[in-house]
Protein backbone atom coordinates (compact mmCIF):
# COMPACT_ATOMS: atom_id res chain seq x y z
CA UNK A 1 0.00 0.00 0.00
CA UNK A 2 1.85 3.39 -1.14
CA UNK A 3 0.64 6.46 0.94
CA UNK A 4 3.28 8.46 1.33
CA UNK A 5 4.83 10.42 -1.36
CA UNK A 6 8.48 12.02 -0.42
CA UNK A 7 8.67 15.69 -0.42
CA UNK A 8 11.25 17.80 -1.92
CA UNK A 9 14.06 18.55 0.64
CA UNK A 10 13.89 22.20 1.97
CA UNK A 11 16.30 23.17 4.53
CA UNK A 12 14.08 26.40 5.75
CA UNK A 13 11.27 24.06 5.86
CA UNK A 14 12.88 21.26 7.12
CA UNK A 15 13.88 23.80 10.12
CA UNK A 16 10.59 24.87 10.63
CA UNK A 17 9.11 21.01 11.13
CA UNK A 18 12.00 20.62 13.36
CA UNK A 19 11.32 23.39 16.20
CA UNK A 20 7.49 22.10 15.27
CA UNK A 21 8.70 18.39 16.13
CA UNK A 22 10.32 19.92 19.57
CA UNK A 23 7.53 21.91 20.44
CA UNK A 24 5.04 18.69 20.23
CA UNK A 25 7.12 16.45 22.16
CA UNK A 26 7.38 19.29 25.10
CA UNK A 27 4.07 20.40 25.15
CA UNK A 28 2.13 17.18 23.76
CA UNK A 29 -1.48 18.93 24.53
CA UNK A 30 -0.79 22.26 22.81
CA UNK A 31 -1.72 21.77 19.33
CA UNK A 32 1.17 21.82 17.01
CA UNK A 33 2.37 25.04 15.04
CA UNK A 34 2.60 23.96 11.35
CA UNK A 35 4.54 26.05 8.92
CA UNK A 36 2.11 28.45 6.41
CA UNK A 37 2.70 29.14 2.87
CA UNK A 38 0.52 31.55 0.31
CA UNK A 39 1.07 29.18 -2.74
CA UNK A 40 -1.92 28.31 -4.52
CA UNK A 41 -0.15 25.05 -5.55
CA UNK A 42 -0.66 23.50 -1.28
CA UNK A 43 -3.92 24.34 -1.59
CA UNK A 44 -5.78 24.15 -4.77
CA UNK A 45 -2.92 21.83 -6.03
CA UNK A 46 -2.54 23.92 -9.57
CA UNK A 47 -0.03 21.41 -10.72
CA UNK A 48 -2.61 18.71 -11.14
CA UNK A 49 -5.53 20.62 -12.36
CA UNK A 50 -3.12 22.10 -15.13
CA UNK A 51 -1.64 18.50 -15.91
CA UNK A 52 -5.58 17.36 -15.76
CA UNK A 53 -6.81 20.38 -18.14
CA UNK A 54 -4.25 19.73 -20.62
CA UNK A 55 -4.41 15.92 -20.65
CA UNK A 56 -1.20 13.68 -19.36
CA UNK A 57 0.74 13.58 -22.60
CA UNK A 58 0.38 17.13 -23.65
CA UNK A 59 1.40 18.07 -20.21
CA UNK A 60 4.55 16.33 -20.07
CA UNK A 61 5.27 17.93 -23.65
CA UNK A 62 4.77 20.97 -21.95
CA UNK A 63 7.07 20.31 -19.19
CA UNK A 64 9.73 19.34 -21.57
CA UNK A 65 9.04 22.24 -24.02
CA UNK A 66 8.61 24.89 -22.31
CA UNK A 67 5.20 25.17 -23.89
CA UNK A 68 3.08 22.96 -26.39
CA UNK A 69 4.28 22.73 -29.80
CA UNK A 70 7.55 23.27 -29.32
CA UNK A 71 8.86 19.75 -29.81
CA UNK A 72 12.38 18.99 -29.63
CA UNK A 73 13.61 22.22 -30.79
CA UNK A 74 12.31 23.72 -28.00
CA UNK A 75 13.85 21.43 -25.68
CA UNK A 76 17.13 22.28 -27.93
CA UNK A 77 16.80 25.97 -26.93
CA UNK A 78 15.35 25.03 -23.54
CA UNK A 79 18.50 22.89 -22.81
CA UNK A 80 21.02 25.62 -23.39
CA UNK A 81 19.40 27.71 -20.74
CA UNK A 82 21.13 28.40 -17.27
CA UNK A 83 19.10 25.77 -15.19
CA UNK A 84 17.71 28.92 -13.02
CA UNK A 85 16.12 29.69 -16.42
CA UNK A 86 14.44 26.30 -16.69
CA UNK A 87 11.85 26.17 -13.15
CA UNK A 88 9.45 28.99 -12.71
CA UNK A 89 6.10 30.62 -13.25
CA UNK A 90 4.78 29.02 -17.04
CA UNK A 91 1.65 30.54 -18.83
CA UNK A 92 -0.76 28.00 -17.67
CA UNK A 93 0.50 28.02 -14.09
CA UNK A 94 -0.29 31.97 -13.93
CA UNK A 95 -3.71 31.04 -14.93
CA UNK A 96 -4.46 28.23 -13.54
CA UNK A 97 -3.02 30.38 -10.08
CA UNK A 98 -5.29 33.20 -10.85
CA UNK A 99 -8.69 30.82 -11.53
CA UNK A 100 -7.68 29.17 -7.92
CA UNK A 101 -7.65 32.87 -6.33
CA UNK A 102 -10.75 34.11 -7.68
CA UNK A 103 -13.14 31.18 -8.08
CA UNK A 104 -11.28 28.53 -5.82
CA UNK A 105 -12.99 29.49 -2.35
CA UNK A 106 -15.96 27.13 -2.52
CA UNK A 107 -13.91 24.19 -3.61
CA UNK A 108 -11.37 24.85 -1.03
CA UNK A 109 -13.92 25.75 1.79
CA UNK A 110 -15.08 21.83 0.84
CA UNK A 111 -11.28 20.47 0.75
CA UNK A 112 -11.17 22.28 4.70
CA UNK A 113 -13.89 20.20 5.73
CA UNK A 114 -12.62 17.28 4.36
CA UNK A 115 -9.23 17.41 6.01
CA UNK A 116 -10.85 18.41 9.17
CA UNK A 117 -12.26 15.41 9.22
CA UNK A 118 -9.14 13.55 8.60
CA UNK A 119 -7.56 14.96 11.03
CA UNK A 120 -9.99 13.93 13.55
CA UNK A 121 -10.50 10.78 12.27
CA UNK A 122 -6.91 9.75 12.40
CA UNK A 123 -6.35 10.94 15.55
CA UNK A 124 -9.57 8.82 16.65
CA UNK A 125 -8.10 5.39 14.88
CA UNK A 126 -5.11 6.08 16.55
CA UNK A 127 -6.35 6.26 20.09
CA UNK A 128 -8.36 3.07 19.66
CA UNK A 129 -5.29 0.84 18.17
CA UNK A 130 -2.49 2.81 19.15
CA UNK A 131 -3.07 4.63 22.40
CA UNK A 132 0.52 4.77 23.44
CA UNK A 133 0.97 6.88 19.88
CA UNK A 134 1.31 10.52 20.63
CA UNK A 135 -0.99 12.73 17.84
CA UNK A 136 -1.46 16.05 18.23
CA UNK A 137 -3.73 16.73 15.08
CA UNK A 138 -2.21 19.83 12.47
CA UNK A 139 -3.60 23.34 12.28
CA UNK A 140 -3.87 23.75 8.74
CA UNK A 141 -1.79 20.68 6.63
CA UNK A 142 -2.26 16.80 5.71
CA UNK A 143 0.06 15.61 7.36
CA UNK A 144 0.30 14.00 10.46
CA UNK A 145 2.91 13.87 13.19
CA UNK A 146 3.16 10.74 15.18
CA UNK A 147 5.53 10.55 18.25
CA UNK A 148 6.05 6.92 18.48
CA UNK A 149 8.46 7.48 21.50
CA UNK A 150 6.50 5.07 24.15
CA UNK A 151 6.05 2.61 21.66
CA UNK A 152 9.74 1.38 22.26
CA UNK A 153 10.70 1.13 17.98
CA UNK A 154 13.88 2.79 18.33
CA UNK A 155 14.76 5.92 16.19
CA UNK A 156 14.18 4.62 13.20
CA UNK A 157 9.90 3.94 14.18
CA UNK A 158 9.17 4.18 10.01
CA UNK A 159 11.28 1.24 8.75
CA UNK A 160 9.57 -1.00 11.58
CA UNK A 161 6.32 -0.19 10.68
CA UNK A 162 7.38 -0.62 6.85
CA UNK A 163 9.52 -3.63 7.61
CA UNK A 164 6.31 -5.57 10.00
CA UNK A 165 3.07 -3.58 8.78
CA UNK A 166 4.00 -2.96 5.20
CA UNK A 167 2.67 0.42 5.74
CA UNK A 168 5.59 3.27 4.11
CA UNK A 169 5.50 6.38 6.56
CA UNK A 170 7.79 9.62 6.33
CA UNK A 171 10.79 9.03 8.09
CA UNK A 172 11.50 11.76 10.90
CA UNK A 173 14.76 11.68 10.95
CA UNK A 174 14.51 13.03 7.61
CA UNK A 175 13.90 16.73 9.17
CA UNK A 176 16.72 16.95 11.65
CA UNK A 177 17.35 14.89 14.96
CA UNK A 178 14.22 16.33 16.35
CA UNK A 179 12.48 14.02 14.50
CA UNK A 180 13.26 11.07 16.43
CA UNK A 181 10.96 8.60 16.86
CA UNK A 182 8.67 10.50 14.97
CA UNK A 183 6.77 9.41 11.60
CA UNK A 184 5.12 11.31 9.33
CA UNK A 185 1.66 10.11 7.89
CA UNK A 186 -0.35 11.74 4.70
CA UNK A 187 -4.14 11.47 6.12
CA UNK A 188 -5.42 13.53 3.13
CA UNK A 189 -7.08 10.53 1.97
CA UNK A 190 -9.73 8.13 2.26
CA UNK A 191 -11.19 7.02 5.87
CA UNK A 192 -10.70 3.54 4.48
CA UNK A 193 -7.19 4.28 3.81
CA UNK A 194 -7.33 5.76 7.08
CA UNK A 195 -8.35 2.87 9.12
CA UNK A 196 -6.03 0.42 7.05
CA UNK A 197 -2.78 2.74 7.92
CA UNK A 198 -4.05 2.42 11.69
CA UNK A 199 -4.24 -1.35 11.49
CA UNK A 200 -0.84 -1.83 9.79
CA UNK A 201 0.48 0.61 12.38
CA UNK A 202 -0.53 -1.12 15.43
CA UNK A 203 -0.03 -4.79 13.35
CA UNK A 204 3.40 -3.76 13.51
CA UNK A 205 4.05 -2.88 16.62
CA UNK A 206 2.31 -6.09 18.25
CA UNK A 207 4.42 -8.00 15.68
Amino acid sequence: MRTIVPCRRNNHMNSQIAKMLTAAREKPAAPAPSPRTRSPQPLWIVGGAVKHAAGLEEFEAAAQGCFLGLGQQGQAVLSRLPAACQYGAGLLGVLASEAAWNSGDEWLDALIRQLDHARAEFGRLLGKRLPQARYVPPEASYLAWVDCAELDLGPEPAEVFLRRGRVALGRGLNFGAPGDGFVRVTIGTSSALLAEIADRMAAAVSG
